[in-house]
């Protein structure tokens, strides 16, 4: 991760956080991780905002199924995370990006 660290507290429900750092992405992992569209919509970017894109909606992808507590096995590729993923739920799991992003300099 790049020197991040991330960490998540709750009282009373389960939570998860991940942290991924923008890294080249193929085509292949784009179209298994991404929704139909939205794989299409990052494959037609740039590098550099295609990296970006596809960090955040997978570090989403991996919070949720680690506040399930199921990490990697709970395969976060089958959750469904928008391009823009600033809020939204999946099963039992609801996320929330805290104020300002790391790689936009807020």
């Amino acid at each position: 991760s790049a020197g991040w660290v991330a960490a998540a507290v709750g009282r009373g429900r389960d939570v998860g956080v991940d942290v991924q750092v923008p890294a080249p992405v193929g085509d292949r992992l784009l179209r298994l991780c991404c929704l139909p569209g939205d794989a299409d919509a990052l494959a037609a970017l740039p590098e550099d905002a295609r990296r970006l894109g596809f960090a955040r909606v997978f570090a989403v992808q991996e919070a949720c199924v680690k506040a399930l507590g199921e990490g990697l096995s709970g395969r976060p590729w089958t959750v469904p995370v928008p391009l823009d993923p600033r809020t939204g739920a999946w099963h039992r799991v609801h996320w929330s990006a805290p104020h300002g992003d790391p790689h936009d300099g807020r």
